[in-house]
């Protein structure tokens, strides 16, 4: 189960980059995912926060249906853990776990653009020894995308992060410092 630690650094949505309005097709010009993982020692706990458009746009590409965009049931949020599943990897102790979705809703953004967030869940089975993790979730959509981790080991509340981007997305082994 996870700590007090843990509990409250999930439960802390943050604020995605005030996006400016763009001219073009997309409602804002910045393309960014922030994601928190929190390591407890047997689980990964991963509450992404993406712009909603963004995601509807990367679910449309993957399925082809413009029905399973986020937020429309069943069939929508086992779209996005399939789409989830294909561009996060969490691998924990050379294993690569596959995530259950323990969570998702929107979340208004300060600027006014609609997010999306979900909370994801990979359940180790062992304590965790070694953790690397991908987070390439809409990098094959947006030329411009970032996606920023910021990890926690909750038992000494050691941290971490992580930069990826389109071209820059190979998985990447977390290494804790305090």
């Amino acid at each position: 189960m996870l700590g007090v630690a843990a509990a409250a650094v999930l439960a802390t949505a943050g604020t995605l980059p005030s996006p400016e309005a763009s001219a073009g097709a997309a409602a804002h010009d910045v393309h960014i995912c922030h994601t928190r993982l929190v390591q407890d020692s047997r689980h990964v706990l991963l509450r992404v926060r993406c712009f909603r458009d963004d995601l509807d746009s990367a679910l449309v590409l993957a399925t082809g249906r413009r029905d399973r965009a986020v937020g429309r049931g069943a069939a929508s949020d086992s779209a996005l853990l399939r789409y989830v599943g294909q561009r996060v990897t969490v691998r924990v102790n050379g294993r690569v776990l596959p995530p259950m979705l323990a969570g998702a809703g929107a979340d208004p953004d300060p600027s006014g653009e609609p997010a999306w967030w979900m909370l994801l869940s990979y359940e180790a089975g062992a304590p965790v020894t070694s953790l690397a993790v991908r987070q390439g979730l809409l990098l094959e959509v947006f030329a411009t995308q970032q996606n920023l981790v910021q990890a926690l080991r909750a038992r000494d509340e050691a941290r971490a992060a992580l930069y990826f981007t389109r071209g820059e997305d190979r998985e990447t082994a977390i290494t804790f410092s305090r």
